[in-house]
């Protein structure tokens, strides 16, 4: 999240800035919550080295556990989310 790190989906609000495969980012309008009459099901995955994926058809990037912070530097100097662009770019 611009500004903010990684946080919860249950954190977002109407003004959040979140990046996209593209390196662009995508402006939260509006946030609702959605209580189920039934249980669904859900899973929880690993993925590699970061934990760090796109999701829908525009490519909103998402970490899925253990967030890290924007201003942190992987062990090569470059930014989480400049390292995890390029990875992402590069599978």
């Amino acid at each position: 999240m611009e500004g903010k790190g990684w946080v919860s989906a249950d954190e977002l609000q109407i003004g959040d800035k979140l990046q996209k495969a593209d390196g662009s980012n995508l402006t939260i309008d509006k946030v609702d919550f959605v209580k189920l009459d039934e249980p669904v099901t859900v899973y929880n995955f690993m993925v590699a080295d970061f934990h760090t994926y796109y999701v829908t058809e525009i490519g909103i990037w998402v970490h899925n556990t253990n967030c890290i912070k924007t201003g942190d530097k992987t062990p090569g100097g470059h930014s989480f989310s400049e390292h995890g662009a390029q990875r992402a770019n590069e599978r």
